[in-house]
């Protein structure tokens, strides 16, 4: 997964992973499979703007956060999702967790959307959709 140099946050855009006022969240029903072919579901709340520790956004799992980086006028985000325990403990730890992988998800309509997320530094390749 490429890095990023720079963040675009846009409200500008109905059809956004992010979209809406300054003070809003965004809040999504997403479920993931998991490596042994099970699907696991909960919500999925994307900021408007970073936490003190870079956190854009939170899953219902394990105190679940999303770390990383709005893309394309915001209608997509790359980054790591990072939990307090997973399946795969990595060797080095992010925002003090070393249960944590890469992610990315991008919206065509604004009401849905597509990604992918592995374990550590895996290539994402397991899936992870979203609606609201």
């Amino acid at each position: 997964m490429r890095l990023l140099i720079s963040i675009f946050l846009s409200a500008l855009f109905s059809t956004s992973i992010y979209v809406g006022s300054a003070s809003a969240n965004k809040i999504w029903v997403s479920t993931w499979t998991n490596s042994d072919g099970s699907e696991s579901t909960t919500e999925s709340v994307f900021y408007s703007e970073f936490k003190r520790n870079g956190q854009l956004g939170h899953y219902g799992w394990s105190n679940g956060r999303f770390m990383g980086y709005y893309i394309d006028a915001g209608r997509g985000f790359e980054g790591k999702w990072v939990q307090d325990k997973s399946g795969k403990k990595c060797k080095y730890s992010v925002d003090g967790s070393f249960y944590h992988g890469h992610v990315w998800f991008y919206t065509d309509d604004g009401r849905n959307f597509e990604g992918e997320w592995g374990y550590c530094d895996d290539d994402p390749s397991l899936i992870w959709r979203g609606a609201r």
